[in-house]
């Protein structure tokens, strides 16, 4: 009898353990919404942090993304963001010559007052073009880097983002996306080989020196891929996402666990998966990937994937900044939260009884489709069209609407094969359906 209450016991203590350890991730309700997507944010602490995105917009928040105040809307496309504290960061623009809809040839912001106001760097050798990546690295230091379809740049700070000295390099690369380092002086830019997307293979690069010299880690062996974002959890282990937009041939990373001296290139064989941008791993061996409609998880480094539940969690994910093992921040088309706490957990967004977006019909089609929504509520209704770059193709409703069942069309600008994403963004609602053209 004592025996069986004894495993009783041990196998209440493990239940209650696994209950406390619980690991989420929830949908900041408050959280400003994006039809395609926020690009980057950055967290000095648990409250203060900041979002980003190519509409030209800068979110503030000191409350842990219960509130958010914006700061700065203006025509430029904010693609990345860093602070080295509370008032002092960085902010990178895409620019113009890209998808991005933006004439702002400013590549990268200073501030000194939280992101209220901006100013220009001193840039010392070439101007580049647009920044994607950004990496805070010390007290002192800032890495940049850029950009996504060219052409590939660098740049360095040891002032706090105050002055920059910059890099061409298009002998190893073709565009740059982000940046990792470990050290002032030692780091890994990811990227493609070409500035064009469908020439391009993914390419790890590394350097010891601060960015003087750099040497290939390792080049991908699919045409069509570029690599997109750095997740670092822990001393030894890298994982590096891959986008791959339009052969949509199974989704593929690397993966470095000899502190990026060599890289694998994997294969997510588990699940269909479309394309794939952001990803942040909490452990050697959990971690998560997205960039479509939804995001697919893992327990074991990458070997199985699962999709994420619910549906509107990670939604087009675009970076995971990690602040402990127990606390991290996403952005996607809303702003998300991980959050582990024996007592307390973030809200999450329960009532949405009475929102849907049907399936387009037909899928796929020629010509024309009809998407089918319905809002429980009066509200402005916000749909979309993008192609699968992010790029808007169009919007088809932005008004109030009466609570009701509504259909909308979408007219395929030229016959062709291709697939859309289209986006409903509604009071709490969210979501977003892949659709695909056919001659």
């Amino acid at each position: 009898m004592k025996k069986a209450n004894l495993i009783i016991c041990l196998l209440l203590f493990n239940f209650y353990f696994s209950f406390l350890s619980a690991q989420k991730w929830y949908l900041l309700p408050n959280s400003p919404a994006q039809t395609f997507r926020h690009d980057d944010l950055y967290f000095i602490n648990r409250d203060t942090g900041w979002v980003v995105n190519v509409s030209g917009q800068v979110w503030n928040t000191k409350d842990g993304g219960n509130s958010w105040t914006q700061l700065i809307n203006q025509p430029s496309s904010f693609r990345s963001v860093g602070f080295f504290d509370s008032i002092h960061g960085c902010i990178g623009n895409l620019g113009p010559g890209n998808w991005a809809p933006t004439n702002d040839t400013n590549p990268i912001y200073y501030t000194s007052d939280g992101a209220k106001t901006l100013t220009l760097p001193i840039i010392i050798g070439p101007k580049p073009k647009g920044i994607c990546g950004m990496n805070v690295v010390n007290d002192t230091t800032l890495v940049v880097t850029g950009r996504f379809d060219g052409p590939p740049y660098f740049m360095r700070s040891t002032d706090r983002g105050k002055t920059f000295h910059s890099q061409k390099f298009d002998s190893l690369a073709g565009m740059l996306i982000d940046t990792y380092f470990m050290t002032p002086d030692s780091g890994f830019v990811v990227g493609g080989t070409d500035s064009i997307e469908g020439n391009s293979y993914s390419v790890i690069l590394f350097t010891a020196n601060g960015g003087a010299t750099w040497t290939r880690k390792i080049i991908g062996t699919l045409i069509g891929n570029h690599c997109w974002k750095i997740t670092h959890p822990s001393y030894n282990v890298f994982y590096v996402s891959v986008e791959e937009l339009y052969s949509n041939n199974k989704l593929r990373f690397f993966k470095s666990i000899d502190r990026g001296k060599t890289w694998t290139e994997e294969i997510i064989n588990t699940v269909p998966y479309g394309w794939s941008q952001g990803i942040g791993f909490v452990n050697d061996s959990e971690g998560w990937v997205g960039g479509n409609t939804y995001t697919l998880h893992t327990k074991d480094s990458g070997k199985i994937w699962d999709t994420l539940a619910p549906s509107n969690l990670l939604v087009n994910l675009n970076r995971v900044r990690f602040l402990s093992d127990t606390l991290a921040y996403a952005v996607g088309q809303r702003v998300y939260r991980y959050y582990i706490s024996p007592t307390a957990g973030t809200p999450e967004i329960k009532n949405l009884k009475g929102y849907s977006m049907s399936q387009n019909v037909p899928n796929p089609f020629t010509g024309s489709t009809t998407i089918t929504y319905t809002i429980p509520v009066t509200q402005n209704v916000h749909i979309e069209v993008f192609d699968d770059g992010g790029r808007k193709i169009t919007t088809l409703v932005n008004e109030i609407k009466s609570a009701g069942t509504y259909t909308v069309e979408f007219i395929m600008p030229q016959p062709r094969n291709f697939s859309f994403i289209c986006s409903m963004l509604a009071g709490p609602f969210s979501k977003r359906i892949k659709m695909v053209s056919v001659k």
